[in-house]
């Protein structure tokens, strides 16, 4: 192995132990996709310890030239992909709006929110003092263990710590994703309010969620029928990017299959009692 290989192995695998440190600590992740950075520190450390035994399994130059291309492809597929979560479409509109969707990021272990999800609320509570005190907000967050109870539980209790009215929240508490978030929250709407579920699609809704999930959430409203809505995102705390961005990317892409194979999600009026089923 080249002496600038291995030097680089040995800082990957160093950054990857001490960034999945500082995730655990600040921010209480410890699953999903945040296990991804120790992994990578086991790997480099394998790889460098292997070729310090002299144990390093020679590779094949055609093998590696293959494992060149599929990285280098992938890499530019990323940065597509991470275009489109930097550019979203994020308008407020002039005049009042009829609902707010508070899309859920998660829970630490204790039942507090994240540093992301402490943002999205912030967001949440200002844009629905300053447009329209009256009109309902949609806590979107369904129990994901190992978290102790359902997220919309805990954005319920901390938008009133925000000083907005418990009248005005609508906890959606079935959910589990980003699809199942925007299609319960419309069916609920639907529910709470009488108005039929297309009149729901129909109305002036704002989502709110972080900057690197925007894009796709609108996206996924897009295809679910929602005819106007605006998006509205809180910043994602700077040691957060990293992962957050890696996250967003990959989930982009399984969407991105997920479409191309199922070609799902589709219009929500279509599903209606499918889902309704479900409820």
């Amino acid at each position: 192995m080249n002496k600038w290989l291995k030097n680089l192995l040995v800082v990957l695998a160093i950054f990857s132990f001490l960034y999945y440190l500082i995730l655990v600590i600040l921010d209480g992740y410890f699953l999903g996709i945040t296990l991804l950075w120790p992994l990578i520190g086991i790997i480099c450390s394998l790889l460098v310890f292997l070729d310090f035994k002299g144990k390093l399994p020679k590779i094949n130059k055609v093998f590696a030239s293959v494992i060149g291309i599929l990285i280098l492809i992938f890499g530019c597929y990323a940065c597509l992909n991470l275009f489109f979560i930097l550019s979203p479409k994020e308008k407020i509109p002039d005049d009042s709006v009829d609902y707010i969707i508070l899309l859920g990021g998660g829970l630490k272990m204790n039942g507090t929110p994240s540093s992301s999800v402490s943002n999205r609320l912030d967001v949440c509570a200002e844009l629905w003092k300053g447009l329209n005190s009256n009109c309902k907000i949609v806590a979107c967050g369904g129990h994901i263990k190992p978290a102790p109870f359902a997220e919309s539980i805990m954005l319920e209790k901390e938008l009133e710590k925000r000083r907005v009215s418990k009248e005005f929240i609508l906890q959606e508490d079935k959910s589990l994703d980003t699809i199942q978030n925007l299609q319960n929250a419309a069916i609920l709407l639907s529910q709470q309010t009488g108005c039929s579920l297309q009149e729901i699609l129909d109305s002036k809704i704002v989502i709110v969620t972080s900057d690197y999930h925007l894009s796709r959430a609108l996206w996924i409203a897009k295809r679910l029928g929602y005819k106007n809505t605006f998006g509205f995102s809180s910043k994602t705390a700077k040691y957060a990017i990293l992962n957050s961005y890696l996250r967003e990317i990959l989930a982009i892409t399984k969407l991105q299959l997920r479409i191309l194979f199922t070609g799902k999600p589709t219009m929500l009026i279509v599903d209606e009692k499918s889902l309704q089923k479900n409820q």
